[in-house]
């Protein structure tokens, strides 16, 4: 088999990922993509099903590898909390868009998205949850329901980009507003969030 050849369907699951999530993945028109006949392409995926499982764990393995390098590094346990917050902000500013695609994927009823989201739960979500319980037990943030602290953290850091990723093209608000939000979704200023919503918790 041509690896290559294997790689380039993946690549291109990746890209029509971002544009329409998994409910927008069709054979023929991924096959006409990539210049390779359907033949070709159930050489290497038996069904679509299986190749939105396979482009799904090729967008998201990249993060699930980072963060379990995390848990294990030294240092301090507010050292690996904010390293792993941070991990998940840079894989999420860019992601933004597939994140929602996925949510509304999985609304509609598309297993693989819904299977997929479940997934998640035992892998970064736990892992950050894991973080912050180590964190409460070092004495370095405040006491209080790790869910809640979840929510407060990652709201803090990434519901701006969501917002910003949400807006429609021709919402009728001014360019100031627009470049304010795109300020906002900076590296930059979402870091300097994360620092603020840190603080927060802190003893």
């Amino acid at each position: 088999m041509d690896i290559r050849a294997e790689e380039r369907l993946i690549d291109i699951g990746q890209q029509w990922l971002k544009r329409g999530g998994v409910r927008g993945m069709k054979l023929r028109r991924i096959c006409a993509e990539a210049e390779l006949s359907p033949g070709t392409f159930t050489a290497y995926f038996p069904t679509l099903g299986e190749f939105k499982k396979r482009v799904l764990d090729s967008w998201y393995t990249p993060l699930q590898t980072e963060v379990k390098r995390i848990e294990k590094t030294e240092g301090s346990a507010m050292e690996r909390l904010r390293t792993m917050l941070l991990s998940v902000m840079r894989f999420f500013r860019p992601n933004a868009n597939v994140v929602i695609q996925l949510l509304l994927d999985a609304s509609a009823g598309e297993q693989i998205a819904c299977d997929f989201i479940q997934k998640l739960q035992g892998n970064h979500i736990f892992a950050v949850r894991r973080a912050l319980l180590e964190a409460q037990a070092s004495g370095a943030i405040v006491q209080a329901p790790v869910e809640q602290q979840m929510f407060y953290l990652l709201g803090a850091v990434n519901m701006p980009v969501m917002f910003y990723h949400l807006l429609p093209e021709n919402l009728p608000i001014g360019t100031s507003i627009l470049d304010s939000l795109g300020d906002a979704v900076s590296e930059e200023m979402t870091l300097q969030r994360l620092d603020w919503a840190l603080k927060g918790i802190s003893l």
